[in-house]
């Protein structure tokens, strides 16, 4: 059977300069679904608690992905058995996302069942990977074995206590990404005894700036659904505005990604970085939630948790910055973002609200003007084309 499904790559069998296969930018693609009917479902259920269970879906569909985007950059390649597993995890995805509405409504029946095969899925690949992988044997063994009993209680929120279901879903997805501090010790004992660096893969790298380029393509998507027809002058300035706010936001996420080289000094670290990535598509997710709405209503409340949540995605990337970059350049930038992003919140908080998206593009465009400034300066100094713009 081995030899029918094929061998996967072993965890020692580093490929250099990897580059992100198809059908990986394939199955990347099933996310615009799933963050497209998030965005719908919370629109339409824009409440505290819809909030919430968008919150915690969001983290339920890209522990999934993270899980398999992980197995594929180390194990990777076109053996029969990868292909299936991630054909079927794409299927698994799509069918899931058809119940995201209603979970972000309450009824989560629908959503489990999705999340019982994904979870099977994943325990299932990590059990596999521990008989064929020695190196990774320990690690992938307790993963196999911390799915296997989420598995379970998953089943047991399904069909024997279902009014606990919600509850135990939190408990559930807690666990999943948990699992990194128990196992932080096996993973860094087996890298270390075969001496492989830590950090994230530049591949891994590039497939998190497509999930943001996914998020900000819902964005604007968003931007042309709620624009009205006819265009009249005003609306049109809105909308103009909104993809310059778009465009801006995508710059310096792109900036910021483009200059990351992660090395790190213990798995534990290395999945805090991935986890900071995974809340960067989030928040870019809700800030485009939050323009939509906007577009409608333009109240003091709306306006201010935009451009909290317009904060919060660039002090994201801040932060990655910072876990992932050192020297006086980096400061510099640290301390600039710090003061543009003190006056942008105060502008945004006491404008009228025509001028909400006109202070909001002044200041992003300083702020990516600077990152830019920046970079080429570096550039000039050493002589070299700018690293983000190969």
């Amino acid at each position: 059977m081995k030899q029918l499904l094929g061998r996967p790559r072993t965890i020692e069998q580093t490929i250099h300069h990897r580059k992100i296969s198809w059908l990986e930018l394939f199955y990347d693609l099933v996310f615009a679904v799933v963050l497209a009917r998030l965005t719908d479902g919370i629109i339409e259920h824009m409440t505290w608690q819809g909030w919430l269970r968008g919150a915690l879906i969001f983290a339920w569909f890209f522990w999934s992905w993270g899980e398999t985007s992980g197995y594929f950059d180390n194990h990777g390649n076109a053996t029969v058995l990868n292909l299936l597993f991630i054909n079927v995890q794409l299927l698994i995805t799509a069918a899931t996302a058809i119940f995201i509405p209603n979970a972000v409504g309450g009824d989560f029946r629908g959503l489990t069942y999705g999340l019982l095969c994904m979870q099977l899925m994943l325990a299932l690949i990590w059990g596999n990977t521990a008989r064929f992988d020695a190196t990774h044997a320990a690690a992938a063994r307790l993963w196999s074995r911390s799915d296997t009993a989420v598995l379970v209680l998953l089943l047991i929120a399904q069909f024997f206590l279902p009014k606990l279901r919600l509850p135990l879903l939190v408990i559930a997805i807690l666990c999943n990404y948990g699992i990194i501090f128990i196992g932080n010790r096996v993973l860094r004992a087996e890298y270390e005894s075969h001496q492989m660096p830590f950090g994230v893969s530049d591949s891994l790298l590039e497939r998190y700036g497509l999930l943001a380029m996914i998020a900000l393509g819902e964005l604007l998507t968003g931007l042309i659904s709620a624009a009205p027809n006819p265009l009249h002058l005003a609306n049109l300035l809105e909308f103009i505005l909104g993809g310059i706010f778009v465009a801006l936001i995508a710059g310096i996420y792109y900036q910021v990604l483009g200059e990351l080289h992660v090395r790190t000094h213990s798995p534990l670290q290395s999945m805090v970085i991935r986890w900071l990535l995974t809340l960067e598509v989030y928040f870019i997710m809700v800030v485009g939630i939050l323009l939509t709405v906007m577009r409608d209503r333009h109240t003091l409340a709306v306006r201010g948790d935009f451009a909290l949540a317009t904060y919060v995605t660039l002090l994201i990337m801040w932060v990655i910055q910072r876990l992932t970059q050192r020297g006086e350049n980096f400061h510099a930038a640290g301390g600039w973002f710090l003061l543009s992003e003190l006056l942008l919140t105060g502008l945004i908080a006491l404008a009228p609200a025509n001028w909400t998206l006109v202070l909001m593009d002044i200041m992003l465009g300083a702020l990516l003007a600077f990152y830019l400034h920046r970079v080429y300066r570096d550039a000039d100094d050493q002589n070299i084309a700018p690293d983000s713009y190969h």
